[in-house]
């Protein structure tokens, strides 16, 4: 009820009446396609009363390979470690956009791992905060937060 009635404010709202679906973007998400970007979107599908989450990719994402992999860094603690993103269904797009959420609030260092380099992602509070907001909306949403 949260969501929608106070949250969806924050969204541009997209119907698909062929999947019987509602997707919302947050509507403060930065749209650059000079540096790598996920944008999670909430779909809620109405005829099932269910909820997920899908990672869209940004112009300079949309010429990668299916598979993305990111290397985080913990400095404080020292750790470091890689997240693998198929690009599969949506239990697969969960989670990534799970993992990429903790990192968001571990302050973790973020790259993402090309043949050639690690490009430094989600460098900027104003593309971590629309991801980790649309996260904290989506975990409300289907209760693992409240």
């Amino acid at each position: 009820m949260f969501f929608k009635n106070v949250r969806q404010l924050y969204y541009e709202r997209q119907e698909n009446q062929a999947a019987k679906a509602i997707i919302y973007r947050i509507r403060e998400r930065v749209q650059d396609k000079n540096v790598p970007l996920l944008y999670p979107a909430i779909v809620y599908m109405w005829a099932q009363d269910e909820a997920s989450v899908i990672l869209e990719r940004n112009e300079w994402l949309a010429s990668s390979p299916d598979t993305l992999r990111f290397v985080w860094e913990d400095t404080a603690r020292r750790t470091s470690g890689t997240y693998v993103f198929p690009n599969g269904d949506r239990r697969t797009h969960y989670r990534l956009a799970a993992q990429l959420y903790h990192s968001i609030q571990e302050e973790h260092l973020l790259w993402l791992q090309t043949d050639s380099a690690n490009i430094p992602f989600f460098t900027k509070e104003r593309e971590r905060e629309p991801f980790r907001k649309t996260m904290i909306d989506y975990f409300r949403l289907v209760n693992v937060l409240r």
